[in-house]
């Protein structure tokens, strides 16, 4: 049975507790009173134990230190720069100097007329070779040659199944004579597309300008090793200074100590192998949706708990959140944590909408069971071939309804596609509409 990205999370979770309590077995006892006295602080601002408040004054001070009177009294008015107001430019995107009316082909698009079809929101799509797309592209565009639709069809009408038959679509090449976008155009065409523009200016003319471009590089792979790694490296410091991570959580005085102290001691003994856990699945790409969930949902747990303690006046707590040492961050709570986690919230919410990226190991161990329902086309666009009748047929019971996600193993984006596909073949008279013939 394939596990769901809750179940998985909840495993991690699991993994958490089982690795925790092992850990708290073999590194002995962990005292909040014990962690009080290595630290000699008690979390709450003025203690004594703290040394002097913040607002404590020597009784002697050195007879050449100026008090703060004397310091502002010696700023001589005179030496200051006389203040102007500032000056407003307006800046005009010219597109670096580029002629974006330069001459181009009868009938199509100059290049100022299709960045401003671009900023409308029109659909852009690029006819040229796939090295060339991958190479780079307009931003947002989608590859759809001519060539597609004898090769691998069902790729060609994934990219037409997110494009409505009313909308405004641009199609370009190199430029010039470039045939391909016209040959794109004709092919939508038959299929009902009305509003096709074709682009006089090429991909170089728009990169010449500076204009948004983007490539097919990898971006999940960076961002999940990075994240994962990370979250490694804080939950070994944790793991090496378990004691005073004890007290530190104890400091933000979320629950009683007093009274829910075995739940402190367990937490701090969970969160540096859930930290652990997560990070290792986000840096090999195995489980990574859930494990990207799993380092989300405690960020967003981190980031509660120190609003938390900024706004309680009373409370002064450290963060712990590597350990011993300081990123970026000074030791002491404050905005600048929660400034870093929201940034880091950034990689982990991609990671859960996008996954790991193709170097991901759950790509190699994917479910093999839906290799029966889905297919993934070599540019990587998963999609359920219409042409495949005998694939279909299994997932239709023998009254021609189709299964339930459930017994396919799909997601919701999945059982549309599974749907669509089904229609589409109907519609060619590759399946019957009914189950005579079933």
């Amino acid at each position: 049975m394939r596990m769901k990205t809750p179940q998985r999370l909840l495993a991690i979770v699991g993994g958490a507790f089982l690795l925790g309590t092992g850990h708290s077995l073999v590194s002995g006892n962990v005292t909040l009173k014990e962690a009080a006295t290595k630290s000699g602080v008690d979390g709450v601002k003025g203690d004594p134990n703290r040394g002097a408040p913040a607002n404590t004054i020597p009784e002697e001070m050195p007879e050449d230190v100026n008090t703060p009177d004397e310091q502002s009294s010696a700023v001589i008015e005179d030496d200051q720069p006389e203040s102007s107001p500032p000056t407003q430019s307006t800046v005009s995107f010219t597109g670096n100097g580029f002629d974006l009316d330069a001459p181009v082909p009868e009938g199509t698009l100059t290049l100022r007329e299709s960045h401003i079809l671009w900023e409308e929101g029109a659909y852009f799509i690029d006819a040229r070779h796939d090295y060339e797309f991958e190479t780079g592209h307009i931003q947002y565009a989608a590859w759809l040659p001519a060539q597609l639709f004898d090769t691998d069809s069902a790729a060609a009408f994934a990219v037409m199944d997110s494009i409505p038959k009313d909308g405004t679509i641009v199609l370009y090449c190199v430029g010039g004579e470039c045939d391909a976008s016209k040959n794109t155009a004709a092919m939508l065409e038959q299929f009902g597309y009305t509003d096709l523009r074709i682009m006089g200016a090429g991909y170089e003319d728009w990169v010449n300008a500076g204009f948004p471009t983007a490539t097919g590089a990898d971006e999940g792979t960076p961002l999940r090793v990075g994240l994962g790694g990370l979250f490694i490296f804080a939950a070994y410091n944790k793991l090496n200074g378990i004691q005073s991570f004890a007290y530190a959580i104890k400091g933000f005085q979320v629950v009683d100590a007093d009274q829910y102290g075995h739940l402190i001691i367990m937490a701090a003994h969970m969160m540096p192998w859930a930290e652990m856990i997560a990070g290792v699945l986000l840096v090999l790409g195995l489980w990574t949706r859930a494990a990207a969930a799993a380092v989300w949902l405690m960020l967003a747990g981190f980031i509660a708990a120190l609003i938390h303690v900024i706004m309680d006046d009373s409370i002064s707590a450290d963060c712990s959140c590597f350990g011993d040492m300081n990123l970026i961050c000074d030791a002491t709570v404050g905005w600048c944590q929660v400034v870093r986690n929201l940034v880091l919230l950034i990689p982990a919410s991609y990671l859960v909408w996008r996954q790991g990226g193709f170097l991901a190991l759950d790509r190699v161990f994917r479910d093999k069971s839906m290799d029966d329902v889905t297919t993934t086309s070599g540019k990587g666009v998963e999609y359920v071939d219409y042409k495949d009748v005998e694939n279909l047929r299994r997932m239709m019971t023998p009254n021609g309804k189709i299964y339930g996600r459930k017994r396919l193993g799909t997601n919701a984006r999945q059982q549309r596609m599974v749907a669509t596909a089904i229609k589409r073949a109907r519609h060619m008279g590759l399946l019957p509409f009914t189950n005579a013939t079933l």
